[in-house]
């Protein structure tokens, strides 16, 4: 970053609107304007006797140099061209501002250092919280138990719940936080939010693990005691219904074990966005895998190193001219961090993706195109297994066990 780029813009502009005509005064520029607003005399930078001009109407001014290419522009290259000094000492003499110091690299490293380790105590501190959590949970219960029902719902066998290597637990009143506004203002007249607990209730709670196995967080889906199907949660302010679901402590580079394979030596893993999807993909398939739920499509697809056109969806300006939306593309981000992303068990060969077919399918095929360009190499090969049309693996689960009816 130049000396220039560190002044505020603020200083800057207040440096370009400085009168021109009484600035050329000052240095000795004494020539009336004439009729159309000019004035011509000598030029308080570079003598002559008419080179110089001054146009007040525009607030500039002009000097032909004694013959030579002319020159002009507002009050910064004015002071730059009589004292013969760089823009940066020209902003300085005009408002009086000195150019903030050069950051110090040493410094701005510390900093940089400083928030990298407040940043991790706080995702240790939230981590703990989680796993106090956890602790509260217990096995579900059999026979009728909030979980149990749940599942049973989404035509998920419970049993699928406990599969070796699965960890699901039931809460009975865990409680629900969301941003709320406090009614109250800040100094600077900016509504004071914080956080409070909106809803208590029983939830189904999984833990999240990174790749070592290591507790990262755990995610909860609330469940209605009466329905027995997803709590239904408003935003108090805005009266909008939350997603029934969410996430303690960290998902970053964690996943959800659903199921660990029979045959030891397997190498075969399958992998989706979403607990139920997984355990409907399951309970269609059978087969002798690693079952992974990887938290959610970001921490599975990664970021994108671009956006694309969306063939379909626009979206309309202010000017009123409808424009194409832009959704992330397929090509994942090279500076991703592989370390928080989702990726699959140590020694698995093969790796089958879920994909949902139930929503804006341009959107998610470009997501799996983006996970399966991630974590291919010549040691992995990955695949996408997508829900027939229409459907998500769940949705399609439901529509097979009601034709067996």
């Amino acid at each position: 970053m130049s000396a220039a780029q560190r002044f505020p813009d603020r200083v800057v502009a207040a440096a370009r609107q400085a009168d021109v005509a009484a600035l050329a005064a000052r240095y000795g520029f004494s020539a009336r304007a004439n009729a159309g607003g000019e004035a011509v005399g000598p030029c308080p930078g570079c003598g002559g006797r008419d080179r110089f001009s001054v146009n007040h109407r525009k607030n500039i001014w002009r000097c032909r140099q004694g013959g030579g290419d002319p020159i002009g522009g507002d009050a910064i290259a004015l002071v730059q061209h009589v004292e013969n000094c760089s823009f940066v000492r020209a902003v300085e003499i005009l408002t009086g501002e000195e150019v903030p110091a050069a950051p110090d690299p040493a410094a701005q490293a510390a900093a940089r250092e400083k928030a990298r380790r407040e940043a991790d105590k706080f995702r240790e501190k939230e981590r703990r919280r989680a796993f106090a959590l956890w602790r509260e949970s217990h096995v579900p219960e059999r026979f009728g138990g909030m979980v149990e029902s749940y599942l049973a719902g989404r035509a998920i066998d419970p049993d699928l719940a406990r599969m070796e290597g699965a960890h699901c637990r039931e809460h009975d009143a865990l409680p629900f936080w969301h941003f709320v506004d406090t009614g109250r203002v800040d100094t600077n007249g900016r509504p004071v939010k914080e956080w409070r607990v909106i809803h208590v209730g029983p939830a189904m709670v999984w833990p999240i693990v990174d790749r070592d196995g290591r507790f990262l967080g755990i995610h909860a889906t609330w469940i209605d005691p009466e329905t027995r199907r997803k709590a239904e949660i408003f935003d108090p302010d805005t009266g909008e219904q939350l997603p029934a679901k969410k996430v303690r402590g960290s998902k970053r580079g964690g996943r959800i074990v659903l199921r660990l394979p029979d045959w030891r030596g397997c190498d075969e893993a399958v992998a989706g966005e979403g607990i139920e999807t997984c355990l409907s993909w399951f309970a269609i398939n059978r087969r002798d895998v690693f079952l992974d739920c990887a938290v959610d499509l970001g921490n599975l697809a990664g970021r994108a190193a671009r956006t694309v056109r969306h063939p379909t969806q626009t979206f309309q300006r202010r000017d009123g001219r409808r424009m194409p939306v832009r959704v992330p593309g397929p090509d994942p981000r090279p500076d991703d961090d592989p370390a928080k992303l989702y990726a699959p068990p140590a020694g698995v060969a093969r790796l089958t993706l879920l994909g949902d077919s139930d929503s804006d399918t341009f959107a998610t095929r470009a997501a799996m195109l983006r996970a399966q360009a991630r974590l291919s190499s010549d040691a992995l090969a990955v695949a996408t297994e997508w829900a027939p049309a229409g459907h998500d693996f769940n949705s399609y689960l439901q529509r097979i066990r009601e034709d067996d009816r």
